[in-house]
């Protein structure tokens, strides 16, 4: 795939959306690194310990099962 140019500045778009849920969606977006980047897995560790996995994350269990 060819490089993304880079994008200066920021967007906010709010999207209505009617169905019924108890809790708040937000999702956040930018482009991501070059896979050849030298800090490419660590990075890719980091974001799975952080979160980057969703429900298997490091951070989810301890909020989840501390904070449950």
């Amino acid at each position: 795939a060819p490089d993304v140019p880079m994008v200066m500045g920021t967007r906010t778009q709010n999207i209505d959306i009617k169905h019924d849920a108890s809790q708040t969606h937000i999702f956040i977006g930018t482009v991501g690194i070059n896979r050849h980047t030298p800090d490419y897995y660590a990075l890719l560790v980091g974001n799975t310990i952080l979160g980057g996995s969703s429900m298997t994350s490091r951070l989810f269990k301890n909020i989840r099962e501390k904070n449950g």
